[in-house]
């Protein structure tokens, strides 16, 4: 499970960085990006007969939200966590959490994939009309390197 841990610390980290300077946001996403696919850990536990591995994939999120809604953990987390495989499921014309943790999962999961599932997709045209340039995907990709570095250092035994 090391590359779990790694790929989740790492977009744990890239979301943070992306909201330097907006704290609650910052904590919101990398609180998110952490826990979003924690419903993978159960979902490997179980038998999975007559399911399709896309079926579970589609299920994590849900799971992991479920799951830490439970804890109390608050709404902007969890929406985020509920959503960070699909942001385009919630109607919002500006950049919400959601789609940070989407965008930094993406970039991390490019270099470092989870063991779980493929790399997402990153819809370009639709973070450009959200206001999120080519450039800054280009540069969120380089950060990315840095937050899979950090993640493995922070990490080791």
């Amino acid at each position: 499970y090391a590359a779990f841990q790694v790929n989740s610390l790492a977009v744990a980290l890239l979301g943070r960085r992306w909201y330097a300077s907006e704290r609650r946001k910052a904590d919101d996403a990398f609180v998110a990006g952490m826990l979003r696919d924690m419903g993978h850990l159960l979902l490997v536990t179980r038998p999975t007969e007559g399911e399709s591995p896309l079926g579970q994939i589609e299920q994590h999120a849900a799971l992991s939200a479920y799951l830490l809604g439970l804890w109390g953990i608050p709404h902007s987390v969890l929406e985020a966590v509920a959503f960070h495989e699909h942001p385009e499921r919630v109607e919002h014309d500006t950049l919400e959490v959601m789609d940070v943790v989407h965008l930094a999962d993406c970039a991390v999961s490019r270099q470092s994939p989870s063991p779980f599932q493929p790399a997402p997709v990153c819809d370009v045209a639709r973070f450009e009309r959200l206001g999120v340039s080519v450039d800054k995907l280009v540069e969120l990709d380089r950060e990315a390197t840095t937050a899979i570095a950090e993640a493995r250092k922070m990490l080791a035994p």
